[in-house]
C-alpha cells in the first residue's frame, strides 16, 4: 500500500514539526508525527531548513511518557539541548543529521482530483503542502500540456523557500482559493 511505503521504521527520520514550546527547566520541546525512521535518545538530529545541528536530544515523550525510542507512525515530543523555541516554527522537519537538506526543487507525481472543474495548465502558481509546511511553488507538468481532472502525470515543483522533504512523502496541492464544498485542495501526490 503506497501510504504505509513512507511509514517505515527503516526508512529515514522524518518529523515534521505541528508544534514547539517552552517547558520551564527543560527548554525547546517539539512534537509531532513521526513519518519515517525511528528516534532514540542517542540519535544526532537537525531540523530542516535553517537549524543543521547536529542536536543533541535531552529527552522523547510519547501520551506524557519518557520513552527511550520512538519509531514511524508514532506523535512523539522531542525535548532538544541547545535550541531556541523562537528559532523553531511549525513547517520544519526533524531529521538526522546530514541524512536529509532541505529542497526547493521536488519532483512529483501529480493526480488531480476528479471533481476539479478544469484542467491544470502545464504551467502553474499554487499553495503546497509538504510535511506540515505550507509553501508557494510553480508546479511546471511534465510531458503532458495540462492535467485533466481525475488524471495524474509527473510534475516539478519550484518552491519559493526550501523545505524538508523526503522520497515517497505525500504532499497537497492546495490551489490558490477556496473551491465551494472542498476548500483548496486542487490535488495530491507524492
Amino acid at each position: 500500500e503506497a501510504e504505509g511505503a513512507a511509514r517505515t521504521a527503516d526508512g529515514p527520520l522524518f518529523l515534521p514539526v505541528d508544534r514547539a514550546f517552552t517547558i520551564k527547566g527543560f527548554g525547546c520541546v517539539v512534537t509531532g508525527t513521526l513519518l519515517s525512521g525511528k528516534l532514540t535518545l542517542t540519535d544526532e538530529v537537525s531540523l530542516e531548513p535553517g537549524l543543521a545541528g547536529p542536536l543533541r536530544l535531552r529527552g522523547l515523550q510519547q501520551h506524557g511518557k519518557a520513552v527511550e525510542r520512538a519509531v514511524a507512525g508514532e506523535r512523539v515530543a522531542v525535548n532538544l539541548v541547545g535550541v531556541e523555541t523562537n528559532d523553531v516554527r511549525r513547517g520544519m522537519a526533524l531529521v538526522r543529521s546530514t541524512e536529509l537538506t532541505a529542497a526547493r526543487v521536488l519532483d512529483v507525481e501529480l493526480t488531480l482530483l476528479a471533481s476539479v472543474e478544469a484542467p491544470l495548465p502545464r504551467r502553474s502558481r499554487q499553495l503546497v503542502t509538504v510535511g506540515t509546511e505550507q509553501v508557494e511553488a510553480v508546479v511546471k507538468l511534465l510531458d503532458v500540456d495540462a492535467l485533466r481532472p481525475g488524471e495524474s502525470c509527473f510534475a516539478q515543483l519550484r518552491l519559493a523557500q526550501p523545505v524538508a522533504a523526503m522520497p515517497q512523502l505525500r504532499i497537497i496541492l492546495r490551489g490558490t482559493k477556496a473551491i465551494a464544498g472542498r476548500g483548496a485542495t486542487l490535488g495530491g501526490g507524492r
